[in-house]
Protein backbone atom coordinates (compact mmCIF):
# COMPACT_ATOMS: atom_id res chain seq x y z
CA UNK A 1 0.00 0.00 0.00
CA UNK A 2 2.73 2.43 0.99
CA UNK A 3 4.75 1.47 -2.08
CA UNK A 4 1.73 2.09 -4.31
CA UNK A 5 1.18 5.52 -2.72
CA UNK A 6 4.83 6.45 -3.21
CA UNK A 7 4.68 5.33 -6.83
CA UNK A 8 1.49 7.30 -7.47
CA UNK A 9 3.00 10.40 -5.87
CA UNK A 10 6.12 10.00 -7.97
CA UNK A 11 4.07 9.62 -11.16
CA UNK A 12 1.94 12.66 -10.21
CA UNK A 13 5.04 14.71 -9.47
CA UNK A 14 6.64 13.62 -12.75
CA UNK A 15 3.49 14.41 -14.72
CA UNK A 16 3.20 17.81 -13.02
CA UNK A 17 6.83 18.63 -13.76
CA UNK A 18 6.44 17.59 -17.41
CA UNK A 19 3.30 19.71 -17.68
CA UNK A 20 5.08 22.73 -16.21
CA UNK A 21 8.05 22.26 -18.54
CA UNK A 22 5.70 21.89 -21.53
CA UNK A 23 3.82 25.05 -20.59
CA UNK A 24 7.11 26.94 -20.15
CA UNK A 25 8.40 25.61 -23.49
CA UNK A 26 5.24 26.77 -25.27
CA UNK A 27 5.39 30.14 -23.49
CA UNK A 28 9.02 30.70 -24.48
CA UNK A 29 8.30 29.79 -28.10
CA UNK A 30 5.15 31.95 -28.17
CA UNK A 31 7.11 34.92 -26.89
CA UNK A 32 9.34 34.72 -29.96
CA UNK A 33 12.42 34.32 -27.77
CA UNK A 34 15.51 33.40 -29.80
CA UNK A 35 18.19 32.71 -27.24
CA UNK A 36 20.76 31.92 -29.92
CA UNK A 37 19.96 34.78 -32.28
CA UNK A 38 22.94 36.81 -31.11
CA UNK A 39 25.09 33.69 -31.31
CA UNK A 40 24.05 32.78 -34.84
CA UNK A 41 25.13 36.06 -36.42
CA UNK A 42 27.35 34.53 -39.06
CA UNK A 43 30.33 34.27 -36.75
CA UNK A 44 29.79 30.57 -36.17
CA UNK A 45 30.14 30.03 -39.94
CA UNK A 46 32.93 32.52 -40.61
CA UNK A 47 35.31 31.22 -37.97
CA UNK A 48 36.78 27.86 -37.12
CA UNK A 49 39.34 26.57 -34.64
CA UNK A 50 42.92 26.73 -35.93
CA UNK A 51 45.63 24.09 -35.79
CA UNK A 52 48.07 26.94 -35.15
CA UNK A 53 48.16 27.33 -31.36
CA UNK A 54 49.03 31.04 -31.49
CA UNK A 55 46.27 31.88 -33.98
CA UNK A 56 43.67 29.97 -31.89
CA UNK A 57 41.00 30.37 -34.60
CA UNK A 58 40.89 31.50 -38.23
CA UNK A 59 38.57 32.39 -41.09
CA UNK A 60 36.74 29.55 -42.83
CA UNK A 61 37.61 29.54 -46.56
CA UNK A 62 34.77 29.82 -49.07
CA UNK A 63 32.06 31.04 -46.69
CA UNK A 64 29.51 33.64 -47.81
CA UNK A 65 27.13 34.95 -45.12
CA UNK A 66 25.35 38.01 -43.83
CA UNK A 67 27.14 38.99 -40.62
CA UNK A 68 27.53 42.19 -38.58
CA UNK A 69 24.94 43.91 -40.80
CA UNK A 70 27.05 43.39 -43.92
CA UNK A 71 27.62 40.83 -46.64
CA UNK A 72 30.82 38.94 -45.83
CA UNK A 73 32.52 36.71 -48.38
CA UNK A 74 35.62 34.77 -47.40
CA UNK A 75 37.62 33.67 -50.41
CA UNK A 76 39.11 30.24 -51.02
CA UNK A 77 42.39 31.33 -49.37
CA UNK A 78 40.68 32.28 -46.11
CA UNK A 79 40.49 36.08 -46.10
CA UNK A 80 38.13 38.85 -47.19
CA UNK A 81 38.55 40.23 -50.72
CA UNK A 82 39.67 38.88 -54.07
CA UNK A 83 42.00 35.87 -53.68
CA UNK A 84 45.63 36.47 -54.64
CA UNK A 85 48.05 33.60 -55.00
CA UNK A 86 51.36 34.15 -53.18
CA UNK A 87 53.35 33.28 -56.29
CA UNK A 88 51.58 35.88 -58.46
CA UNK A 89 53.50 39.01 -59.46
CA UNK A 90 52.59 42.51 -58.30
CA UNK A 91 54.54 45.75 -58.67
CA UNK A 92 53.69 46.67 -55.08
CA UNK A 93 51.99 44.59 -52.39
CA UNK A 94 50.71 45.48 -48.94
CA UNK A 95 49.67 43.00 -46.26
CA UNK A 96 47.09 44.39 -43.82
CA UNK A 97 47.03 42.75 -40.40
CA UNK A 98 44.53 43.57 -37.69
CA UNK A 99 41.34 42.72 -35.86
CA UNK A 100 37.67 43.49 -36.58
CA UNK A 101 38.47 47.08 -37.59
CA UNK A 102 40.81 45.91 -40.35
CA UNK A 103 38.46 43.06 -41.24
CA UNK A 104 35.65 45.60 -41.59
CA UNK A 105 32.87 44.65 -39.20
CA UNK A 106 29.58 46.35 -40.21
CA UNK A 107 31.09 47.45 -43.55
CA UNK A 108 31.02 46.19 -47.11
CA UNK A 109 34.40 45.01 -48.33
CA UNK A 110 34.70 48.08 -50.60
CA UNK A 111 34.43 50.38 -47.55
CA UNK A 112 37.39 48.83 -45.68
CA UNK A 113 40.62 50.79 -45.59
CA UNK A 114 42.48 47.93 -47.27
CA UNK A 115 40.18 48.04 -50.31
CA UNK A 116 40.20 51.84 -50.44
CA UNK A 117 43.99 51.87 -50.11
CA UNK A 118 44.31 49.50 -53.08
CA UNK A 119 42.11 51.83 -55.15
CA UNK A 120 44.29 54.81 -54.23
CA UNK A 121 47.56 52.98 -54.85
CA UNK A 122 46.49 51.79 -58.27
CA UNK A 123 46.29 55.40 -59.42
CA UNK A 124 50.07 55.67 -59.09
CA UNK A 125 51.12 51.99 -59.18
CA UNK A 126 49.15 50.01 -61.72
CA UNK A 127 48.46 46.51 -60.44
CA UNK A 128 49.22 47.31 -56.77
CA UNK A 129 47.62 44.88 -54.32
CA UNK A 130 46.46 45.17 -50.73
CA UNK A 131 45.65 41.87 -49.05
CA UNK A 132 43.37 42.14 -46.02
CA UNK A 133 44.32 39.50 -43.43
CA UNK A 134 42.26 41.13 -40.66
CA UNK A 135 40.40 38.71 -38.37
CA UNK A 136 37.81 39.87 -35.86
CA UNK A 137 38.86 39.50 -32.24
CA UNK A 138 42.55 38.92 -32.93
CA UNK A 139 45.18 40.39 -30.62
CA UNK A 140 48.65 41.36 -31.81
CA UNK A 141 50.23 37.96 -31.16
CA UNK A 142 47.53 36.25 -33.24
CA UNK A 143 48.04 38.78 -36.05
CA UNK A 144 51.79 38.14 -36.09
CA UNK A 145 51.23 34.37 -36.06
CA UNK A 146 48.91 34.73 -39.06
CA UNK A 147 51.54 36.73 -40.93
CA UNK A 148 54.18 34.09 -40.22
CA UNK A 149 51.85 31.28 -41.30
CA UNK A 150 50.37 32.88 -44.44
CA UNK A 151 51.25 36.51 -44.97
CA UNK A 152 55.00 36.06 -45.28
CA UNK A 153 54.51 33.88 -48.38
CA UNK A 154 53.35 36.99 -50.27
CA UNK A 155 56.71 38.77 -49.74
CA UNK A 156 55.00 42.15 -49.28
CA UNK A 157 56.59 45.52 -49.88
CA UNK A 158 54.90 46.84 -46.74
CA UNK A 159 53.26 45.32 -43.67
CA UNK A 160 50.49 47.44 -42.14
CA UNK A 161 49.29 46.40 -38.68
CA UNK A 162 46.09 48.09 -37.54
CA UNK A 163 46.25 48.42 -33.76
CA UNK A 164 43.10 48.76 -31.65
CA UNK A 165 43.46 49.68 -27.96
CA UNK A 166 41.86 46.41 -26.83
CA UNK A 167 44.56 44.40 -28.61
CA UNK A 168 46.73 44.47 -25.50
CA UNK A 169 44.19 42.46 -23.49
CA UNK A 170 42.17 39.30 -24.02
CA UNK A 171 38.96 40.78 -25.34
CA UNK A 172 37.61 38.20 -27.81
CA UNK A 173 35.29 35.32 -26.98
CA UNK A 174 35.15 34.10 -30.57
CA UNK A 175 36.50 30.61 -29.94
CA UNK A 176 34.09 30.19 -27.02
CA UNK A 177 31.19 31.29 -29.25
CA UNK A 178 32.26 28.84 -31.96
CA UNK A 179 32.35 25.99 -29.47
CA UNK A 180 28.98 26.96 -27.97
CA UNK A 181 27.32 27.19 -31.39
CA UNK A 182 28.63 23.75 -32.27
CA UNK A 183 27.40 22.32 -28.97
CA UNK A 184 23.94 23.80 -29.47
CA UNK A 185 23.84 22.57 -33.07
CA UNK A 186 24.77 18.94 -32.37
CA UNK A 187 22.97 18.21 -29.09
CA UNK A 188 19.35 17.02 -29.23
CA UNK A 189 18.81 18.61 -25.82
CA UNK A 190 19.03 22.12 -27.28
CA UNK A 191 16.12 21.55 -29.61
CA UNK A 192 14.15 22.75 -26.62
CA UNK A 193 13.89 26.54 -26.55
CA UNK A 194 13.56 26.38 -22.78
CA UNK A 195 16.80 24.44 -22.44
CA UNK A 196 18.44 26.98 -24.74
CA UNK A 197 17.27 29.78 -22.48
CA UNK A 198 18.49 28.07 -19.29
CA UNK A 199 21.86 27.19 -20.79
CA UNK A 200 22.18 30.65 -22.29
CA UNK A 201 21.81 32.32 -18.89
CA UNK A 202 24.45 30.01 -17.44
CA UNK A 203 26.81 30.61 -20.37
CA UNK A 204 26.48 34.39 -20.16
CA UNK A 205 27.64 34.23 -16.55
CA UNK A 206 30.44 31.85 -17.46
CA UNK A 207 31.69 34.09 -20.27
CA UNK A 208 31.70 37.13 -17.98
CA UNK A 209 33.68 35.13 -15.43
CA UNK A 210 35.95 33.85 -18.23
CA UNK A 211 36.71 37.40 -19.34
CA UNK A 212 37.52 38.55 -15.83
CA UNK A 213 39.66 35.49 -15.18
CA UNK A 214 41.60 35.73 -18.45
CA UNK A 215 42.42 39.38 -17.86
CA UNK A 216 43.29 38.96 -14.18
CA UNK A 217 47.05 39.49 -14.07
CA UNK A 218 47.87 36.26 -12.28
CA UNK A 219 46.06 34.20 -14.90
CA UNK A 220 47.33 36.41 -17.73
CA UNK A 221 50.94 35.96 -16.61
CA UNK A 222 50.57 32.21 -16.19
CA UNK A 223 48.94 31.69 -19.58
CA UNK A 224 51.30 33.94 -21.52
CA UNK A 225 54.54 33.45 -19.63
CA UNK A 226 56.19 32.30 -22.88
CA UNK A 227 54.86 35.31 -24.82
CA UNK A 228 56.54 38.12 -22.95
CA UNK A 229 59.67 40.17 -23.47
CA UNK A 230 60.53 42.12 -20.30
CA UNK A 231 62.91 45.05 -20.51
CA UNK A 232 66.48 44.37 -19.44
CA UNK A 233 67.19 47.98 -18.53
CA UNK A 234 64.86 50.52 -16.96
CA UNK A 235 62.91 52.78 -19.30
CA UNK A 236 62.12 56.13 -17.63
CA UNK A 237 59.54 57.12 -20.26
CA UNK A 238 57.70 53.83 -19.84
CA UNK A 239 57.71 54.21 -16.05
CA UNK A 240 56.28 57.72 -16.31
CA UNK A 241 53.55 56.52 -18.66
CA UNK A 242 52.61 53.69 -16.30
CA UNK A 243 52.30 56.12 -13.39
CA UNK A 244 50.27 58.69 -15.34
CA UNK A 245 47.97 56.26 -17.19
CA UNK A 246 44.24 56.96 -16.66
CA UNK A 247 42.30 54.31 -14.79
CA UNK A 248 39.38 54.25 -17.22
CA UNK A 249 38.85 51.56 -19.84
CA UNK A 250 40.75 50.79 -22.05
CA UNK A 251 43.68 52.94 -20.87
CA UNK A 252 43.83 51.05 -17.56
CA UNK A 253 45.24 48.01 -19.37
CA UNK A 254 48.31 50.08 -20.31
CA UNK A 255 49.34 50.66 -16.71
CA UNK A 256 50.44 47.01 -16.59
CA UNK A 257 54.08 46.21 -17.39
CA UNK A 258 53.05 42.56 -17.87
CA UNK A 259 50.66 43.38 -20.70
CA UNK A 260 53.19 45.70 -22.31
CA UNK A 261 55.78 42.92 -22.09
CA UNK A 262 53.49 40.76 -24.25
CA UNK A 263 52.94 43.61 -26.70
CA UNK A 264 56.73 44.05 -26.91
CA UNK A 265 57.07 40.31 -27.55
CA UNK A 266 54.57 40.54 -30.43
CA UNK A 267 56.29 43.56 -31.97
CA UNK A 268 59.71 41.92 -31.61
CA UNK A 269 58.43 38.77 -33.28
CA UNK A 270 56.89 40.75 -36.13
CA UNK A 271 60.12 42.71 -36.48
CA UNK A 272 62.12 39.53 -36.96
CA UNK A 273 59.67 38.20 -39.55
CA UNK A 274 59.76 41.51 -41.42
CA UNK A 275 63.54 41.79 -41.22
CA UNK A 276 63.90 38.36 -42.78
CA UNK A 277 62.21 39.79 -45.88
CA UNK A 278 63.63 43.31 -45.59
CA UNK A 279 60.06 44.62 -45.35
CA UNK A 280 59.11 47.82 -43.49
CA UNK A 281 56.29 47.77 -40.95
CA UNK A 282 53.75 50.54 -40.35
CA UNK A 283 51.70 50.44 -37.14
CA UNK A 284 48.38 52.29 -37.56
CA UNK A 285 46.91 53.18 -34.15
CA UNK A 286 43.12 53.51 -34.13
CA UNK A 287 41.69 55.79 -31.45
CA UNK A 288 38.61 55.02 -29.41
CA UNK A 289 35.91 57.18 -31.04
CA UNK A 290 35.43 59.50 -28.07
CA UNK A 291 36.03 63.21 -27.57
CA UNK A 292 35.86 64.94 -24.15
CA UNK A 293 35.41 68.62 -25.02
CA UNK A 294 38.17 68.54 -27.59
CA UNK A 295 40.45 66.28 -25.54
CA UNK A 296 41.16 62.66 -26.41
CA UNK A 297 41.26 60.67 -23.12
CA UNK A 298 43.51 57.79 -24.20
CA UNK A 299 46.47 59.71 -25.61
CA UNK A 300 48.95 58.20 -23.13
CA UNK A 301 48.03 54.67 -24.23
CA UNK A 302 48.73 55.70 -27.83
CA UNK A 303 52.05 57.20 -26.76
CA UNK A 304 53.02 53.93 -25.10
CA UNK A 305 52.10 51.82 -28.15
CA UNK A 306 54.02 54.19 -30.43
CA UNK A 307 57.02 54.05 -28.10
CA UNK A 308 57.09 50.24 -28.24
CA UNK A 309 56.54 50.21 -32.01
CA UNK A 310 59.48 52.53 -32.61
CA UNK A 311 61.59 50.46 -30.24
CA UNK A 312 60.93 47.54 -32.62
CA UNK A 313 62.01 49.65 -35.59
CA UNK A 314 58.53 50.32 -36.98
CA UNK A 315 57.00 53.49 -38.35
CA UNK A 316 53.84 54.76 -36.66
CA UNK A 317 50.69 56.38 -37.99
CA UNK A 318 48.45 57.58 -35.16
CA UNK A 319 44.98 58.38 -36.48
CA UNK A 320 43.90 60.40 -33.43
CA UNK A 321 44.55 63.86 -34.89
CA UNK A 322 42.93 63.18 -38.29
CA UNK A 323 39.92 61.63 -36.57
CA UNK A 324 39.62 64.50 -34.09
CA UNK A 325 39.80 67.05 -36.91
CA UNK A 326 37.05 65.22 -38.77
CA UNK A 327 34.99 64.81 -35.60
CA UNK A 328 34.79 61.54 -33.67
CA UNK A 329 30.98 61.49 -33.75
CA UNK A 330 30.99 61.70 -37.56
CA UNK A 331 33.17 58.59 -37.75
CA UNK A 332 30.95 56.38 -35.60
CA UNK A 333 28.68 53.74 -37.05
CA UNK A 334 24.90 54.34 -36.74
CA UNK A 335 24.83 52.03 -33.69
CA UNK A 336 27.13 54.40 -31.76
CA UNK A 337 30.01 51.90 -31.71
CA UNK A 338 33.06 53.60 -30.17
CA UNK A 339 35.52 51.05 -31.56
CA UNK A 340 34.78 50.49 -35.26
CA UNK A 341 35.06 53.51 -37.58
CA UNK A 342 32.58 53.91 -40.41
CA UNK A 343 33.46 54.05 -44.12
CA UNK A 344 34.58 57.68 -43.82
CA UNK A 345 36.99 56.73 -41.03
CA UNK A 346 38.40 53.95 -43.19
CA UNK A 347 38.82 56.38 -46.07
CA UNK A 348 40.85 58.72 -43.88
CA UNK A 349 43.09 55.80 -42.90
CA UNK A 350 43.53 54.73 -46.53
CA UNK A 351 44.49 58.27 -47.54
CA UNK A 352 47.08 58.55 -44.75
CA UNK A 353 48.65 55.18 -45.58
CA UNK A 354 48.73 56.07 -49.27
CA UNK A 355 50.51 59.36 -48.44
CA UNK A 356 53.00 57.42 -46.31
CA UNK A 357 53.71 54.98 -49.15
CA UNK A 358 54.13 57.76 -51.70
CA UNK A 359 56.56 59.56 -49.39
CA UNK A 360 58.62 56.38 -48.92
CA UNK A 361 58.68 55.67 -52.66
CA UNK A 362 59.88 59.20 -53.41
CA UNK A 363 62.92 58.57 -51.18
CA UNK A 364 63.83 55.24 -52.80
Amino acid sequence: MIARECRNRFLLLTASLLLILTVLEVAVRFSGYQSLAYLHNGRELLLRASANADMVYEMTPGVSVRAWDAQVDINSLGYRGEPVLPESDAPYRVISLGDSITFGNFLSVSDTYSYQLQTLLQKSIQGAEVINLGVGGYDTVQEVALFEARGAAYHPDLIVLGFCLNDIAIASFNLEYIERAERYRTSWLFRSRLMQWINDQIDRLRIAQWSNARNELGHFNAEYRNQKKPLINQDPLLDSLFNAMPSEHPSAWYASADRVDRLRYAFDRLGKAAEAQNTPVLIVIFPWLVDREGIYPHALAHQLVAHEARRAGFDVLDMTEPFMLQGMALLQLPNGDAVHPNALGHRLVAEKIDAYIQARRSLD
